[in-house]
């Protein structure tokens, strides 16, 4: 299927580096599980976006289906895990210097969801990496042989 979306030049009409679409993933991911784009790394993740020519449809994919997933299934895991983090007791030092910073107040990770979710697409990081090599492979013509 995915030799057919590259044959109709619509899904990468230019060739992309297997780094390109784990970015493209990672970036998607991230922007779709975080609830606001207002934050900190969602501004430099979208400037960055730019300049290492990620592409796009597979970042906006990437997004809808984080975010579907984030906000139907996810919510209550996210929010679980930012307040635990949030309110472990060994973190209180961390989260005082981060809040006091001049910058890092807009990473708005006060926010028990946007680290839960912050924290979550991180952890995907080695799911995306693995299907970006192997879409990579599929592209290049050497499924077989590696990436």
């Amino acid at each position: 299927m995915a030799r057919t979306l590259w044959g109709l030049g619509l899904i990468l009409p230019r060739p992309v580096s297997a780094w390109q679409l784990c970015l493209a993933f990672l970036y998607g991911n991230i922007l779709g599980f975080t609830p606001t784009v207002a934050t900190l790394h969602s501004v430099v993740l979208l400037f960055s976006f730019v300049v290492l020519r990620v592409p796009l449809l597979w970042t906006l994919l990437t997004a809808v289906l984080s975010y579907v997933l984030a906000m139907l299934a996810l919510d209550p895991l996210l929010d679980k895990i930012g307040s635990t983090l949030l309110t472990e007791t060994s973190l209180q030092g961390l989260w005082t210097q981060i809040y006091n910073a001049p910058l890092l107040p807009l990473l708005r990770l006060h926010n028990s969801i946007v680290l839960g979710a912050l924290v979550v697409s991180l952890l995907l990081l080695p799911l995306w990496l693995m299907v970006s090599f192997k879409m990579a492979a599929i592209q290049n013509g050497t499924q077989g042989k590696g990436a």
